[in-house]
C-alpha cells in the first residue's frame, strides 16, 4: 500500500499549522525542498520542488507556538497548508474559488500581494470577511462559472473542497485553467466517492481520519455541504485528463484528492 505511517516526534519541514500542546499529525511530502533562498522552516515551497509521486506519511509532533492555541482546525484547513505550499513565492495575483469561512485567502494573503477570494454563497462569504476584516484580501460574490473575471489572469488559482460543488468536472477545469498566466498553477483539493476498486486506500483514509479527528476535534465550517461527491476516483481522474493531459492527480491522506495542474510558459 502507498501510504506509510511514521509516527514520531521531529523538527522536519512543516506545510500545516496546529494548536498549541496538541498532539500534531502532518503530512510530509518526499521531494519537498524550499527554494535556494529561503531557510528549511520556511511555510513556501515552490511547487516544482514537490514530488507527488512520492507517498505522504504522517507525524505526531506538539506545537510550542502560543499564536496557534486558539486557531479553528479541521482537515479543510489542514490542507491549506498544502495548497499554500504549491503557489509559487514569486506570485502576485492568487484566486481561491470557493473560498467558503476564508481561512486559506486569509493564509495566502500573508505573502502574496493580491488575494481575491470568490465563493458563489454571499453569507458565507460576509463571515469570512467578518472574520478576517483587516486582512488585504479581495471578496467576491459570484459563481465561478460566469463571474467577470479575465482570462490568464492569476499566477495561481486554488480551491479547497469547492470542485465537487460545480457540477461538470471537465468544464469546471477548464475554465479554472483559462484563469491561470502562463507559467501559472492550478490546485485543488478536492473530494471522491468510496470505491471497491480502491477499498485499501479508503479502510487507511477512514482510520487515518478517525484517528486526528478524535486527536484534534474538528471545527465545523459554515459552508454549504454538498454530500456524496458524485465521483468516483477513477472517474475523476478520467474527467480531469479529458480537461487537462498533464495534470496529475493523486490521493491524500485524509479522505481528499489533489489535483495540479502547471500551464505552459507559453500558453
Amino acid at each position: 500500500m502507498w501510504i506509510r505511517f511514521n509516527f514520531r516526534w521531529d523538527t522536519t519541514t512543516e506545510v500545516t499549522e496546529s494548536t498549541r500542546f496538541t498532539p500534531r499529525i502532518r503530512e510530509h511530502y518526499s521531494g519537498l525542498s524550499p527554494p535556494a533562498n529561503q531557510t528549511a522552516s520556511s511555510p513556501v515551497a515552490a511547487s516544482r520542488n514537490l514530488d507527488y509521486r512520492k507517498a505522504p506519511y504522517v507525524t505526531l509532533e506538539p506545537d510550542s507556538d502560543p499564536s496557534h492555541e486558539e486557531r479553528p482546525w479541521n482537515i479543510n484547513i489542514h490542507y491549506d497548508g498544502l495548497l499554500d505550499s504549491l503557489v509559487s513565492s514569486d506570485a502576485h495575483d492568487v484566486l481561491d474559488v470557493g473560498c467558503g469561512d476564508g481561512f486559506l485567502a486569509a493564509r495566502l494573503a500573508r505573502r502574496i500581494a493580491r488575494v481575491t477570494a470568490l465563493d458563489v454563497d454571499e453569507p458565507v462569504l460576509q463571515r469570512a470577511e467578518a472574520r478576517f476584516p483587516d486582512v488585504p484580501v479581495r471578496w467576491m460574490n459570484g459563481d465561478v462559472a460566469i463571474v467577470d473575471l479575465p482570462e490568464h489572469s492569476f499566477d495561481a488559482v486554488v480551491s479547497n473542497a469547492t470542485l465537487h460543488h460545480l457540477g461538470d468536472t471537465r468544464a469546471a477545469l477548464r475554465r479554472l485553467s483559462a484563469l491561470v498566466r502562463p507559467g501559472g498553477t492550478l490546485a485543488l483539493v478536492t473530494f471522491v466517492k468510496p470505491s471497491a476498486r480502491e477499498a485499501p486506500y479508503w479502510f487507511a483514509t477512514w482510520v487515518s481520519t478517525a484517528v486526528v479527528k478524535r486527536l484534534r476535534g474538528s471545527w465545523r465550517h459554515t459552508a454549504p455541504v454538498s454530500w456524496p461527491p458524485p465521483e468516483t476516483l477513477r472517474q475523476l481522474r478520467n474527467n480531469t485528463h479529458a480537461a487537462l493531459p498533464d495534470a496529475q492527480v493523486r490521493r491524500l491522506l485524509y479522505n481528499r484528492i489533489l489535483i495540479t495542474w502547471r500551464a505552459s510558459p507559453s500558453s
